[in-house]
């Protein structure tokens, strides 16, 4: 915000450039104004959801799960574990592709 900055300036900073120690509250707050601090089950969200809609959001874009797991420092049996129940719809495309023909659009898209 304040021009070019040095290699030793901190990415999250506040206006003056010192380093943000807590995110919660600034969190909270986003999510309070945004009217989304609640998840479809009347929980709070935390800073870690927004790991799970990122894993979430690759895997419903047909992202390779080992790829995925990699970037996100996990195992694929995790993200099997966690995320398989988002995969139905890629896997159905993958399984009912037709090599050299012009596949229809499925009835869900």
């Amino acid at each position: 915000m304040r021009g070019a900055s040095a290699k030793d300036d901190f990415i999250f900073s506040h206006k003056d450039g010192k380093p943000i120690h807590n995110f919660k509250k600034g969190y909270s707050a986003l999510l309070d104004a945004a009217g989304v601090a609640l998840d479809d089950q009347g929980q709070k969200r935390s800073l870690y959801s927004l790991r799970h809609t990122y894993a979430t959001f690759r895997l419903h874009e047909g992202v390779n799960q080992y790829a995925l797991a990699r970037n996100m420092g996990t195992s694929v049996q995790m993200l099997e574990t966690f995320y398989g129940h988002t995969t139905n719809r890629t896997m159905a495309t993958e399984l009912t592709k037709n090599k050299g023909k012009q596949r229809k659009a499925p009835l869900w898209e």
